[in-house]
């Protein structure tokens, strides 16, 4: 169970199931949730109720978020730009800015129906989780973390913000990423990001006989570890209806 202000980090080579249960996720939470689909999978966009396209984030994403009926947010990027990492980073950045200047209104008006005074009796809350399927597309460089993104990382466990990250290399990403992710979701890797995670992930050398969609969980606080086989597979089974 998800709880609002973790971080989770999802490793998996391609085609390994990653971005299926991302949509699994997705599809079945009670939380409020977006998801920045670097891939644009029609899928994705059948599971909103609402998606954004890049162009008209400044815009339309802040309506979204203080529409309480709005539960599943899709940020759609322009196929021109699919791919490019520069422009890209920059623009996780902005959408991170928007982020960063949201609060969840309803939560605070309830705490000052109760008497209590904003950032002196109680932190405002985001309520909110951010999925990024293939999220090293959004860092041009894996030393380099975006600095709304970076901001938003850290203080997410005291905003009530969350960040579920995807992606297939594990040096592909920075480093803050990887250690503020206090929960790791492993698919089959290869030898080389074994390595990396070896003395990080217990038995992370059992990923590479893992077969296709199935997984393990990993909680770095607890060292819990629980093995999973494959969630419905949504974007094969194409089961999924379109929104009328």
């Amino acid at each position: 169970m998800l709880n609002y202000g973790q971080s989770i980090s999802v490793y998996g080579n391609k085609g390994t199931g990653k971005t299926n249960l991302l949509a699994f996720f997705f599809m079945l939470t009670q939380k409020r949730v977006i998801f920045w689909d670097n891939t644009n999978k029609p899928q994705i966009t059948n599971i909103a109720d609402i998606t954004i396209d890049l162009k008209d984030l400044k815009d339309k994403l802040p309506k979204a978020l203080f529409d309480s009926r709005i539960m599943k947010i899709k940020i759609r990027i322009p196929r021109e730009i699919l791919g490019k990492k520069k422009i890209l980073t920059n623009e996780w950045d902005k959408f991170n800015e928007i982020i960063s200047n949201y609060e969840d209104i309803y939560f605070t008006k309830w705490q000052e129906k109760n008497g209590l005074k904003k950032d002196i009796d109680f932190t405002p809350r985001k309520n909110l989780v951010i999925i990024n399927d293939e999220i090293m597309i959004c860092t041009e460089e894996f030393k380099r973390i975006p600095e709304a993104f970076n901001t938003n990382l850290i203080v997410g466990g005291n905003e009530a913000l969350s960040f579920i990250s995807a992606f297939q290399r594990h040096a592909n990403i920075p480093k803050t990423l990887s250690v503020l992710s206090e929960i790791k979701i492993i698919f089959r890797i290869d030898d080389y990001d074994v390595y990396a995670l070896t003395g990080k992930v217990h038995d992370i050398d059992k990923s590479l006989d893992l077969p296709p969609y199935h997984f393990f969980v990993y909680n770095a606080s607890t060292g819990q570890q629980n093995w999973f086989k494959p969630v419905p597979l949504l974007l094969e089974n194409r089961f999924i209806k379109t929104r009328a």
